[in-house]
């Protein structure tokens, strides 16, 4: 399945993180929406993780120290 996910962030608007597709993305049913999130959150953290390994290799920090700051967003989010 191909993905494509807009991700907005605007620090200074409410809501400051929009989430979204493509307009011609349409998901019909409660099980297709469902098989969407959960393939959005897959592309997402796998974007996370190359943003994290690509810090650790420039030298810009640990790995280990961006992964522990990651969870303790999480949990304080969730």
């Amino acid at each position: 399945m191909k993905n494509k996910i807009q991700i907005d962030v605007d620090t200074e608007r409410k809501p400051n993180l929009i989430i979204g597709h493509p307009e011609e993305f349409n998901p019909t049913t409660p099980e297709e929406a469902k098989e969407v999130i959960i393939n959005d959150i897959s592309c997402i953290f796998e974007a996370f993780c190359e943003l994290i390994h690509l810090a650790d290799q420039s030298g810009y920090g640990k790995k280990s120290d961006y992964v522990k700051t990651a969870i303790e967003h999480l949990n304080k989010m969730l």
